[in-house]
């Protein structure tokens, strides 16, 4: 499948750094080689208790670049008559963060619909189809397209299938062995057939455009949860807001819900705080000023999900650019020529070479437990059984990004 690789994963592999107009690949043998190592740094350092300030209330006290967002929060509630004492946003913003690598909240598929039998009763008249399923390792929203390679025989044979039939593919998010019960609806737009290109390592290229949300009603096929010989089919609710209706509405300022209006707002000071701290990824402020977040409130969201990948893209080439110097200069140091492609084992290195790579990785997924992320927010925010649930979840994680900036913004003062 084309599920995205994990963190350690991701840590095995090529290194790359230009020297004197050759490639040096420097490859780590398997992320398990670097435990060891790892875990000899976590024992030796010390124990820290959390920053001397860690109230963020009283650095919006104290700073004026809070009162900044603070006023302007307050301004757009003067303009509706919201007393932000009052406010639903202030509740949320007093909320207890989970964690983004924690599953809480999240549906996971009930034994009885992986066993064949209907897990829940269905929503109203809402209707109910049977679709092929492709798990994965990713949560794909409504309104994304998305490009898989499809390279297992199952998959090419459910993809084979698609030309000539029913073009509408059920994904679930499936993690640590649980599948989601919750999923998205993806119609296939084009497929490229490239298996003479890539020596038949990769079949198709397909792309989709994600369509609806879908509650899966049972597995049709179970048996081939275990035989992976063909793809699973599942019955599936195609879902619709409880406040559908509501985001019929006509769209006037006045008449935004306090959900939509936090949204509105948050986003947009999120933009500018990107652009004080010349942040390296950043949001377009032309854009996320134009955003309906009644109308428009997937398209947002897509947004936010690109963004934290491409966040975690940049830790992630931070972190192969400092591996790739350490080793470098180990050679270096040894008087080995480096030219052209080298292969290094990871045990293969000396042992403080071994505890240098381990800090960088530490360092890197530290960095990225801050940043958040992860399938599991997006995966409640498709759960979520009205636009109003999704976004006071959009609008906390929102929030918990902004006050990550804020933090950062007031460090770089002292």
């Amino acid at each position: 499948n084309s599920s995205r690789p994990s963190v350690l994963t991701r840590m095995a592999a090529s290194f790359s750094a230009r020297t004197e107009g050759r490639l040096l690949l420097l490859v780590l043998a398997a992320a398990a080689s670097a435990r060891p190592a790892i875990n000899r740094l976590q024992a030796a350092r010390p124990a820290t208790g959390p920053a001397s300030c860690t109230n963020l209330r009283s650095y919006r006290l104290r700073s004026g670049a809070i009162g900044k967002v603070a006023n302007r929060l307050w301004q757009a509630s003067a303009r509706r008559r919201i007393d932000p004492a009052k406010a639903t946003l202030e509740q949320l913003r007093d909320q207890p963060k989970i964690p983004s690598d924690s599953d809480e909240g999240v549906a996971w598929l009930p034994f009885s619909a992986l066993d064949g039998q209907i897990s829940s009763s269905q929503q109203g008249e809402s209707e109910v189809v049977t679709v092929p399923v492709f798990p994965l390792g990713s949560v794909y929203l409504p309104g994304a397209q998305e490009i898989l390679q499809i390279f297992e025989p199952r998959y090419r044979e459910m993809y084979e299938k698609t030309q000539t039939g029913d073009k509408m593919i059920g994904t679930m998010l499936v993690k640590d062995g649980k599948m989601a019960e919750y999923g998205s609806l993806m119609e296939v737009t084009e497929v490229q057939d490239v298996s003479e290109q890539t020596n038949d390592q990769i079949k198709y290229v397909v792309v989709h455009d994600v369509k609806e949300r879908i509650k899966v009603k049972r597995i049709v096929n179970p048996g081939n949860l275990q035989d992976t010989s063909t793809f699973l089919q599942a019955e599936v609710e195609i879902l619709r807001d409880s406040d559908e209706e509501f985001k019929k509405k006509p769209v006037i300022e006045e008449d935004l819900s306090e959900a939509e209006w936090g949204c509105s707002e948050i986003i947009k000071v999120l933009a500018d705080l990107q652009e004080d701290l010349q942040e390296p990824v950043r949001f377009s402020k032309d854009v996320v000023s134009e955003i309906n977040m009644r109308t428009e409130s997937w398209k947002a969201i897509n947004l936010w999900n690109s963004y934290m990948s491409q966040l975690h893209t940049q830790k992630y080439n931070e972190m192969q650019e400092a591996t790739t110097k350490v080793i470098m200069d180990h050679f270096k140091k040894i008087g080995r020529e480096v030219s052209g492609r080298v292969e290094v084992n990871f045990n293969d290195l000396p042992r403080d070479i071994q505890d240098e790579v381990a800090k960088i990785t530490l360092r890197f997924q530290e960095a990225t437990r801050k940043i958040g992320g992860g399938p599991y927010p997006f995966q409640r925010l498709l759960q979520a059984n009205s636009h109003k649930e999704r976004l006071e979840l959009f609008y906390k994680l929102l929030n918990e990004h902004v006050q990550g900036l804020l933090l950062k913004k007031l460090e770089r003062k002292k």
